[in-house]
């Protein structure tokens, strides 16, 4: 393996997004995650496919 080496200028753009990251509480994070999850929806992930699917079933 080789070990590359970063330019300066790199290391200074990733310590700056590190120290700038936001940073969320457990209770903010599973919010967040409820929030997606609420909009986003179940019949979303499945409608679409078990529809598609249904109707191959029934042929022509």
């Amino acid at each position: 393996m080789r070990k590359t080496t970063k330019s300066p200028g790199e290391k200074v753009v990733k310590d700056f997004k590190r120290a700038t990251r936001q940073q969320y509480s457990s209770e903010e994070q599973i919010r967040i995650v409820l929030d997606g999850k609420r909009s986003f929806g179940v019949s979303n992930l499945f409608g679409g496919w078990h529809r598609q699917s249904a109707s191959r079933a029934a042929g022509p």
